[in-house]
């Protein structure tokens, strides 16, 4: 097995932990959340200890240039999903699964982001407007993967997996007694050995 199958099994290995963590924080957390009865914060609202949602995100990847003997950057959309539970007056604990629409090029590579899978502690900060935004603050955990071929070896394989710390902020809005819009921003990558982060907006729906 070369150097770089004993990397890649790793990086996989290191993934799986990492989902597996994930399930197991939220798991957790829903389990405090029926114990608790904790609502969020806000006039009217009521008891809304969880919360499931679905954005679309324009992401942006910067491999490492050791990894491909240069500086590359791609660039697309993707979608996700979202399921959180409260846990606390202010702190809601998340799991995210975010995947790239197609693929994307930069010169000579060919690359799809197949997943990134987050779990996240979520601090709210009720505004007090009428319309119960809040604004968020993110951080916890990620594990994501992509893959790729270069131009005419019309071989793909996969080319990273791997976790790093992630986090990221954003801002609510009030649309209906149990439903939210909001626009954010998500780094799956603080320190990592890649960039990768993303921005947009999705809805969300508390009960």
């Amino acid at each position: 097995m070369t150097p770089t199958e004993v990397s890649s099994r790793n990086s996989a290995k290191r993934s799986v932990l990492a989902s597996a963590a994930a399930v197991a924080l939220l798991t957790a957390g829903i389990g405090s959340a029926h114990a608790s009865g904790f609502t969020f914060e806000g006039p009217g609202i009521g008891d809304q200890d969880f919360y499931m949602g679905a954005y679309v995100h324009s992401w942006s990847l910067e491999p490492d240039e050791d990894e491909f003997d240069d500086r590359y950057e791609f660039d697309g959309f993707g979608g996700g999903l979202f399921l959180g539970v409260r846990v606390f007056a202010n702190v809601t604990i998340e799991t995210r699964i975010f995947t790239g629409f197609g693929s994307q090029d930069d010169g000579d590579w060919e690359v799809d982001l197949q997943h990134a899978l987050s779990t996240v502690g979520r601090f709210n900060i009720d505004l007090g407007t009428p319309f119960n935004n809040e604004f968020y603050i993110m951080g916890g955990i990620s594990s994501y993967a992509y893959e790729g071929e270069y131009d005419g070896t019309e071989e793909r394989k996969e080319l990273f997996a791997d976790y790093s710390l992630s986090g990221g902020l954003g801002l609510t809005h009030r649309v209906a007694p149990q439903a939210w819009i909001f626009v954010e921003y998500f780094n799956y990558s603080i320190g990592g050995d890649v960039d990768l982060d993303s921005w947009g907006a999705g809805g969300m729906y508390r009960f």
